[in-house]
């Protein structure tokens, strides 16, 4: 059963991919622009991951968790905000992607702080239309840690983001999605997470 806009918990990811040669470059602009979150006292917690398999090797993902749909209306000087990723992120990336996320701790399973585990498959699902209530049968019955969050806006509908966390590289070489007719696609990409990357206030 779908959650009530009113109590909905939402996220927001964001994936930057760096230009040619410049992942490091957009590493450090990246943690300078943190720490202009930090001297502007932000409330929100930014997490930070690098892609280190699949099709977006080297791309840097950020998500802000844990909000109701109402705080995206009042972030932290957007304008201010936009011109330090100005200053400092985007001469060294392009913005691949942006799209705002329902929680659904229903179909999840595991602590909050599965979010900094060192490691994370990250499974992008695009369900086939109709199917929704097949998939999430199959998350309820799947017997894995994880954290799943159903795309509201940005990009093609019926699709979810699965993190399921990992200790160590070899605990991410392992089947986590059973098969299911229920899938359009499943794509499996590999994480590190970056505390270096990440902002928490």
């Amino acid at each position: 059963m779908k959650v009530a806009l009113l109590f909905m918990l939402a996220a927001r990811i964001t994936i930057l991919a760096p230009n040619s040669g410049m992942q490091k470059d957009l590493e450090e602009g990246y943690k300078r622009h943190l720490e202009w979150h930090r001297a502007n006292a932000d409330r929100w917690t930014w997490y930070g991951w690098t892609v280190i398999t699949g099709p977006r090797f080297g791309y840097l993902i950020d998500g802000t968790f844990h909000h109701a749909p109402a705080d995206f209306n009042a972030p932290v000087a957007p304008a201010e905000d936009a011109a330090d990723n100005a200053r400092n992120v985007f001469p060294y990336a392009h913005l691949a992607g942006t799209a705002f996320y329902q929680q659904r701790d229903d179909l999840s399973r595991g602590e909050a702080k599965l979010l900094e585990s060192p490691f994370a498959l990250l499974a992008t699902v695009e369900v086939t239309p109709g199917r929704e209530r097949d998939f999430e049968a199959v998350m309820r019955r799947l017997d894995s840690d994880r954290a799943c969050f159903e795309l509201l806006a940005g990009g093609t509908r019926p699709s979810y983001l699965l993190l399921f966390p990992a200790k160590t590289i070899s605990d991410t070489i392992r089947n986590i999605m059973p098969p299911s007719g229920a899938y359009r696609s499943v794509t499996v990409e590999t994480l590190r997470y970056r505390a270096d990357l990440t902002y928490v206030p």
